[in-house]
């Protein structure tokens, strides 16, 4: 996994809640067993123009 996600999966273990935002696709892709399984809430949110 990625530092980042190694680490917030760390800290949310501990009983923190965390939001993550990001662009990437591949940060979709290392979390993918986990967005399976439920253990993550994954939303996307559609492009926002202001």
């Amino acid at each position: 996994k990625l530092p980042l996600i190694k680490f917030a999966t760390k800290i949310s273990e501990s009983g923190w809640q965390i939001l993550y935002f990001s662009a990437k696709g591949e940060v979709k892709n290392v979390l993918k067993k986990e967005i399976k399984d439920g253990s993550i809430n994954y939303i996307e949110i559609k492009s926002i123009f202001i």
